[in-house]
């Protein structure tokens, strides 16, 4: 009799025709017809989901699960074929599905919350040692590989935005590229210091928290009282010039901005910039302490997901998987929605929630399991 898996479960968010659509959109699966990309697809998430080093481990535990194919719409994989497609298939189409998914979420936060925090951020995606010579290329001093822009909305911990570039790009570079939303805080360290991105926010009706650069030259316009212990400074502040050294417009010289300066025990004051003119001083300090969370965000992805060893060597196979890294958390994340307990962390709603049927194949394990079968293990 045929029990549903909780890799089943987890596809429900990810309907075939979207994949399908998508694909014949993109002309995906013109020259790997016997191997489409919704196998393609669920092969990878498949890697992500139970932990697989090698094509050939993802080849023997999916085959070993015959009998859910004919559910999942799929078949049997050969690595050959498999690792055909990583270097093949282009990416715009997991990237495309990336953000369906990002924008099916992003509704539904903006439905629930009445104010939105967003947190931008980058993190460089390691690629070093035989076959990825291509990396070296655009190398830089700190990083050999990709760099994944990503932005998440505060409360929900839902990425709204994804990009992945060469390691030269920089942050504020890619950040140009944001639709920006009116009434949005948008909250991101020095790494996007740039004054006319800043009036571009302040145009859109959105507002910022950031850090200002130790050299920024602006003077004081007003004071603003504060307890003198945590905020140590809240000032109104312009810029002084009208352009820098380069000759590059300053766009927001003649405008007013927030200059906040919080204690740090043992450490100098972090001083914030804000073009928020109303909260108070604690408020904005505490939105920026949140900014924290995308860096806890990465660290998880890059724990419990497969974003360090690579299924390719190719810069192909390696955004393949990436972009099938960030799916597979969405899909969790949507299955935690429909399934779980309120607050209940990804971890424990994948593996110790619910107890419906059976997992997927996990290597190492002698059959499927679920979360109380401690006895599988060889």
């Amino acid at each position: 009799m045929y029990s549903n898996t909780r890799f089943h479960q987890l596809l429900e968010a990810l309907p075939r025709n979207l994949i399908d659509r998508i694909s014949s959109s993109l002309q995906a699966g013109r020259y790997d017809k016997s191997f489409k990309p919704y196998d393609h697809l669920l092969a990878l998430l498949y890697g992500q989901i139970s932990g697989v080093r090698s094509l050939r481990e993802l080849e023997t535990g999916f085959n070993a699960q015959a009998a859910h194919h004919y559910h999942l719409g799929t078949g049997p994989i050969r690595r050959s074929t498999l690792s055909d497609a990583n270097q093949r298939r282009n990416p715009v189409l997991f990237k495309t599905v990336t953000e369906q998914l990002m924008a099916f979420m992003h509704g539904k936060q903006r439905r629930e919350l009445t104010e939105l925090t967003y947190l931008l951020d980058s993190t460089p995606i390691q690629l070093q040692g035989h076959g990825f010579d291509w990396a070296e290329a655009s190398a830089t001093s700190r990083n050999q590989g990709l760099k994944v822009h990503l932005m998440i909305e505060q409360r929900g911990h839902t990425p709204v935005y994804l990009n992945i570039t060469s390691p030269t790009v920089n942050d504020v570079v890619d950040a140009r590229h944001l639709r920006l939303e009116a009434d949005a805080t948008y909250v991101f360290d020095k790494g996007y210091c740039d004054y006319g991105w800043w009036q571009q926010i302040d145009e859109a009706g959105a507002t910022f928290v950031t850090r200002f650069k130790r050299n920024a030259a602006i003077q004081v316009v007003a004071q603003n009282p504060c307890d003198g212990k945590v905020i140590l400074s809240d000032e109104w502040v312009e810029f002084r010039h009208r352009s820098n050294r380069a000759g590059h417009k300053n766009g927001y010289h003649g405008l007013r901005l927030r200059r906040i300066s919080v204690y740090r025990e043992g450490k100098s004051p972090l001083i914030l910039a804000t073009n928020d003119m109303d909260s108070s001083a604690k408020d904005i300090a505490e939105l920026y302490r949140k900014r924290w969370q995308i860096e806890l965000f990465f660290k998880w992805l890059k724990q419990n997901l497969k974003l360090k060893r690579f299924l390719g060597k190719s810069q192909n196979a390696v955004s393949l998987q990436i972009y099938a890294a960030i799916i597979s958390y969405l899909l969790l994340w949507l299955y935690r929605s429909r399934r779980c307990a309120p607050n209940t962390s990804l971890h424990c709603c994948w593996w110790k929630y619910e107890k419906p049927c059976l997992l997927v194949y996990q290597p190492g394990y002698s059959r499927c399991i679920d979360e109380d079968d401690e006895n599988a293990r060889n």
